[in-house]
């Protein structure tokens, strides 16, 4: 080995190899064991020439090359207990040819000489597990023949996983149609927008930085959906709720945003992930069907009017009929010399009474066939009941129908539109009606009784013929009908309003003679 030859290693491998060729075989081996890095030396069974081309050189390396000298450290990182499990292994064994970048790297360390510094291999250990190292070779040449090759592996592995992993996250949230962002916990600073988030907002990246997620939000945003985000950020807890933001040009869209705490290694929330929604369509498309739903109720309900027709004459003759009759005697009592006063006094109260008695029915039609759109409030079903009672009561009466009410008292109180649930109720005990028209006893019974599942049932039977076995699937479809002059519509309006209260409505034939229409309807939970 020539002094030429010593420097030259020395000058290329530094502290990272650290074997100066002077003799001191003991320093040199003390350095190579207690390096933290795998230290190696790959010797050959026959010398390689530097003139050979390059791809013969490659072969020359698998065929004669074989671990001739490592460290524990080295050892360690392959997946062995000591060096002397790999000492006399092939060249192949670590780096194999069928690795997509083993022959450009290779060619790379003939290209320099065999001296080359801070270049990444891909291995594989003794379990064919695949290793990333950080490497550093120098060679020992003399006469243009490879003697042997000096070098250090830095164990990059996890580095290179972790790099691959947040490639992929990103390349993943790239391709994605949901937008996508990421922000710091604590300043709330987003630190990562998608393309699909640029997209649906039409803000560029060059608009992100120094911006926080709230700078979407607008003048029409509603402050109890951001509060609500609020407080989830502020007790690290995941958010998924409708919000109306705005886009860069001031355009408002329908965002469902969905928001989830990142938990850093050290287990506690380092950021927030959002997935970003545009549901401005879907909303438009909802909207248009609760007004198609509210036009057909309304029109559902004017159809269910129109039945009671003889009977709101009747009810609202009544009154008039007083009223008029009350105003004519006490023209008569007035036109006396010495009128009774306190007569004249009755008489006027009479009229008021009945008056109220015309502007409480008149007050019930209107609510009754009013358009109006969906209005909830709190509501007590047995209330609703009787209201309704109130306005069919006479027409049963006339069309010799019996009615029985078997209501539960003090039942919870529900959430719903008083107008559509008197709807519902009052669409079937008319359906009930006609059902008994050849019947010889007519009874219709409402019932009402709260259920395990926090619900009320409400129960309306009758004393008909029942229902076909096979039409009872159907009898809730739209333009279903068994009534030569029927729309098919009243049953199926009744479903969809009672499901947009969250409830359900079914029928089923009662033993003996008759049908029975159940419908249960959740009740208001405490703290709502």
């Amino acid at each position: 080995m020539t002094v030429e030859s010593s420097q030259s290693i020395t000058e290329n491998l530094g502290n990272t190899v650290g074997r100066i060729l002077s003799g001191d075989e003991l320093r040199n081996q003390s350095f190579i064991d207690n390096n933290v890095d795998g230290t190696w030396r790959v010797d050959f069974e026959e010398l390689i020439s530097l003139d050979l081309p390059v791809m013969e050189q490659i072969d020359l390396l698998y065929r004669y090359g074989y671990i001739a000298e490592a460290n524990l450290a080295l050892a360690k990182q392959y997946g062995f207990d000591t060096p002397a499990e790999i000492i006399g292994f092939r060249l192949e064994k670590f780096i194999p040819r069928d690795l997509p970048l083993t022959i450009p790297l290779l060619t790379r360390i003939i290209e320099s000489g065999y001296h080359l510094r801070e270049w990444e291999s891909i291995e594989r250990d003794r379990y064919g597990n695949k290793k990333y190292f950080l490497n550093n070779c120098t060679g020992e040449i003399e006469n243009g023949m490879l003697l042997r090759v000096w070098g250090t592996a830095k164990d990059i592995t996890l580095q290179k996983q972790m790099e691959e992993q947040a490639y992929l996250h990103s390349a993943m949230f790239s391709q994605i149609s949901e937008g996508c962002v990421i922000v710091e916990e604590g300043n709330e600073n987003i630190v990562y927008v998608n393309t699909a988030f640029t997209s649906i907002t039409g803000y560029t990246e060059s608009d992100i930085p120094g911006n926080k997620l709230s700078f979407l939000q607008g003048v029409d945003t509603d402050p109890s959906t951001v509060a609500k985000i609020r407080e989830s950020l502020s007790n690290q807890q995941s958010f998924s709720g409708d919000i109306l933001n705005y886009k860069k040009d001031g355009t408002p869209f329908w965002n469902l945003m969905q928001i989830s705490p990142i938990k850093s290694a050290g287990g506690g929330v380092s950021h927030y992930v959002g997935i970003l929604t545009d549901i401005t369509e879907k909303k438009r498309i909802e909207a248009e069907r609760i007004e198609q739903r509210n036009e057909l109720t309304h029109l559902a309900r004017v159809a269910a009017m129109g039945e009671l027709t003889a009977t709101m004459a009747h009810e609202l003759s009544q009154p008039l009929t007083a009223i008029l009759s009350n105003a004519q005697a006490a023209q008569r009592f007035l036109e006396q010399d010495d009128p009774d006063l306190d007569e004249i006094r009755e008489i006027l109260e009479d009229i008021v009474a009945a008056d109220k008695r015309a502007g409480e029915l008149m007050q019930r039609i209107r609510h009754m066939v009013k358009r109006d759109v969906s209005k909830f409030e709190q509501l007590d079903i047995n209330n609703v009941i009787e209201e309704v009672h109130a306005l069919i009561g006479h027409d049963l009466v006339m069309k010799q129908v019996r009615f029985s009410c078997e209501l539960s008292p003090n039942l919870p109180a529900l959430l719903g539109d008083p107008v559509q649930v008197q709807q519902v109720i009052l669409n079937l005990i008319i359906n009930a009606s006609h059902a008994m028209q050849e019947s010889y006893d007519r009874l219709i019974t409402i019932s009402t009784h709260e259920l395990g599942d926090d619900s009320i049932e409400v129960v309306i039977t009758d004393t008909g013929h029942g229902i076909d076995k096979e039409l009872q699937e159907n009898i809730f479809q739209p333009f279903y009908t068994t009534k030569q002059d029927g729309m098919g519509m009243g049953l199926a309006i009744n479903r969809t309003i009672i499901e947009s209260h969250g409830g359900r409505i079914w029928a089923e034939n009662r033993p003996g003679q008759g049908a029975a229409f159940h419908i249960s309807l959740p009740v208001i939970q405490e703290g709502l």
